[in-house]
Parts: structure tokens; sequence; C-alpha cells
């Protein structure tokens, strides 16, 4: 019987799954194809040791096996075909961490996650110097506030930008504004002095209304923020966190300041930044850095090593990437941009994660990438609970 030409081609529904961009139809025709699998021929060793490159050896032989049992030449050649392009979405997966690819066998060996979460979005609160509270995601697009000299706007793509009017009040105090994200939520803001910050989420920043008459542009920041300084070299651009003050002129960096991880993290992509310890007790009190560097700030020293800039930057470009990242360390990261809850039950699994996952992806799908390691999950409202 003469075979049409499928719908669809499977190896660009496999990467539109991963993106989070595949449609009902498209999603549908492609489970229907999964499905046609023979998963008995196929069957994944989940508690082997196999290697990426064993696995797929593995496959691609199954793949041959069922072709020499085949009984119809002109069949096998085209369900050859088509399962060869699947080891191959099969291998582009496993190269960029995307195992979703095996999500009804994930399922079996993990439960059932009847539940789903979204992703984060654009959230924030800003406070003004008179105590006003602004939820900027229910605010209209356009001016919200006019302060000292200095007119506050949010625009569509998400964004709030001091810009002075020209019209300075006759008298200017130093008063601070501050903007804030919940746990689920980020943000951009573009100060008074033309500098722009990316907020991640469950983070704030404290700053003054106007620079106007300041020697120097000092913030506080409490989370993760990536910093593009604009350039003043009369007045220095200060950033202060719990343990540390960060000085530049004008610069790109990320500083990742949470109260939960081991260090703060303070990583340079442009120019040269001044880093200075709070503490006493450690054991220089400041170093300046280069870019492609990063200073980890603890009470007792600050060490600088060489930066992943793709993986400190990622949350930036709407991606998570693990590298070596034990579970602890992952699940800091979900549960701070899924507002979730996180319990272990029992001993922490050991090993390490290393991938991309779109941060547009439900809770539900980054899970089933992570059931992989043996670990096993329960989501109840928005506690996660993991089991070895």
């Amino acid at each position: 019987m003469e075979q049409t030409e499928p719908k669809y081609n499977i190896l660009e529904l496999a990467k539109k799954w991963q993106e989070g961009a595949i449609n009902k139809e498209e999603k549908e025709y492609y489970e229907q194809w999964y499905n046609s699998f023979n998963d008995a021929e196929l069957e994944l060793n989940h508690q082997s040791k196999e290697s990426e490159e064993e696995l797929s050896k593995r496959i691609f032989t199954s793949l041959k096996e069922q072709i020499n049992h085949s009984t119809s030449a002109n069949v096998v050649k085209k369900r050859f075909y088509y399962r060869i392009l699947a080891a191959a979405s099969i291998l582009f997966c496993l190269a960029v961490g995307g195992l979703w690819l095996f999500k009804k066998y994930s399922a079996q060996q993990n439960g059932a996650l009847v539940q789903d979460i979204m992703p984060g979005a654009n959230k924030a609160f800003l406070t003004l110097a008179n105590g006003k509270r602004i939820a900027l995601n229910d605010e209209a697009n356009g001016r919200i506030f006019n302060q000292q000299g200095v007119q506050i706007v949010k625009t569509k793509e998400g964004e709030v930008i001091y810009q002075s009017t020209g019209n300075p009040t006759a008298e200017i105090s130093l008063v601070y504004n501050s903007i804030e994200t919940p746990k689920g939520g980020q943000y951009q803001i573009h100060l008074p002095d033309g500098t722009k910050v990316w907020l991640n989420a469950a983070s704030s920043l404290k700053f003054p209304a106007t620079f106007t008459n300041t020697a120097q542009r000092k913030v506080e920041l409490i989370g993760e923020a990536y910093f593009e300084v604009a350039k003043d070299k009369h007045h220095p651009f200060l950033v202060s966190t719990g343990t540390q003050t960060v000085e530049v002129l004008g610069t790109h960096f990320n500083i990742n300041s949470y109260s939960d991880e081991p260090a703060v993290k303070t990583t340079l992509f442009e120019g040269s930044v001044k880093i200075s310890s709070h503490s006493t007790t450690a054991a220089y009190s400041s170093t300046i850095i280069k870019p492609g560097e990063e200073a980890l700030t603890t009470n007792k020293t600050i060490e600088v090593k060489q930066a992943d800039l793709e993986a400190e930057l990622a949350w930036k470009n709407g991606l998570f990437i693990f590298k070596d990242s034990n579970l602890k360390t992952v699940m800091r990261q979900l549960s701070r941009w899924y507002d979730i809850d996180v319990e272990f039950k029992g001993t922490v699994p050991p090993g390490d994660f290393n991938g991309k996952v779109y941060r547009n992806m439900t809770l539900q799908n980054v899970l089933e990438v992570l059931s992989f390691s043996q670990v096993k999950f329960k989501i109840e409202g928005r506690k996660l609970t993991i089991f070895p």
C-alpha cells in the first residue's frame, strides 16, 4: 500500500514542543505519532547508569531490529525513515536537556501530575515616597505619577520609566521609591539617571526619586537584578546588598543576593566593578573584577573566579540553565519563578542536573523533564513535595 506524506515534520514538532510553541492540533498529531511506538521494544532502563550516547545507540539498534522483522518493504522504508527522525529528535532533546520527549514513560514512573502551575510573568509593585503603593500589572499604560520634576511612565512592554520633565520643583529633597517583584514576577525599570534594571522574581530595589544634587547614585537591592548603568564619571553608581557594595561608573553586571543562596554573586559582563564587603571578618575587604569574572561574597571572604555568562544571564533571557546543579539549587529557582513552596521528604536525592528549560513552560512540563533523575514529585495547591 502506498504511504501518504505526513502532515507535519516530526522533528519540527519536537522542537516546537520543547519551546512551548506547539498548538493543540500539532500536539495531538505528535502524541498520536508518539503513541504508535512499540514501547516494549524501545523500553528505557530508568534505573541504569546508561549514558546518553549508549541510550541513543540502543534506540537505533532497536529501530533496525523492528525493520528486519517487518513484512512489508514499502511500509518498512517509510516507518524506518520516521523512526530515524524520532531518534534524531531524541538526540536533539538530550543535547539541550529537554527529555520531555519520553513524556508517557516519565508519567508512568513518576505518577500522574494532575495539577499544573503557570510560569511567572511581568508583575511588580511600585511604592512612592508618599507611601502610595501601585500594582503595576493592574495599572493602565501611560503616565502614572509626577514627582519632583520626574514623570513616571508605564509602557506596554512591561517597563517603568522615570523621565525628567525639565521643570524640577523649587526644592528637591532626597526621597526614595522602591519597586518589588513577588514570587512569580519580574519587571524592568529605567531609573532617573537612565540606568536600566531588570528585576528577577522575589526581588526589590530601593532608589532615589531623582539623582539631582547627589554626589553618588546609590540604590539598595534584595534578590537578583541585572544592571545596565548609564555612564557618569562624576557620579559613581553604587548597589548595596546585605553583605556588600558594588561601585561602578558605567557598566553591565548581574547581582544575585537572595538570602537563601550560599553567597552573593556578582557577575560582570562589561566594564569593571569594585566590590566591597560589609563584613569586618572577611579575609580582605574589597576587590575589582573584570568582564567574564564573578565574585562570591560571604561573611568570611570574596572569591573571584571565571563566570559562565550564559548561565548567569539565563533568567533574563527566558531560560533556566542547569550545569552540574544539585536538586536544592534547581528547586530554589523553580520556587521563586512558579511561586511555590518546596518540601523534601526523606533524604534529598543525589545527582546533578544539566540542560536548558524555557521559563515559559508550565511547572508540570518542567517536572517531567526533571523526573528522569529518579525523583518523584507531588503537587498540592502551591506546594511541591519531593520524594527520593
